[in-house]
């Protein structure tokens, strides 16, 4: 989507940024999607809202939701797979009682543990 608004505004010569200042070609000021992120925080009770929490927000529920970490790894940019199981992976107790419920379905698919 933001290649594509890229794209739009390079057609009208608007700007080569993606996000930029209002009426002006000029892009945001770095600090400004944090300061907009911490007034709607405050507005809306939403303690230590910042940009990145949108990113934490879409890998946890990714992962929690049953997508596989190499690609949830792949998609945030990290080199390494493990970055993502330490700070995106959260143990609750209803994920552990999928992985319990995952782990006897294995074993009563499986032919061998039937016949023991």
């Amino acid at each position: 989507m933001l290649k594509e608004l890229q794209f739009e505004q390079s057609k009208k010569c608007i700007s080569k940024y993606v996000f930029t200042q209002d009426n002006c070609a000029d892009p945001l000021f770095p600090q400004s999607p944090t300061r907009y992120f911490t007034k709607f925080g405050e507005r809306y009770g939403i303690e230590h809202f910042h940009p990145h929490k949108l990113r934490h927000s879409f890998a946890s529920i990714a992962i929690s939701s049953g997508a596989d970490v190499a690609s949830i790894s792949e998609l945030l940019g990290h080199s390494d797979k493990s970055v993502t199981l330490r700070v995106y992976t959260h143990s609750d107790d209803a994920a552990r009682a999928r992985a319990v419920d995952t782990f006897i379905g294995a074993l009563e698919d499986n032919p061998k543990t039937k016949e023991a």
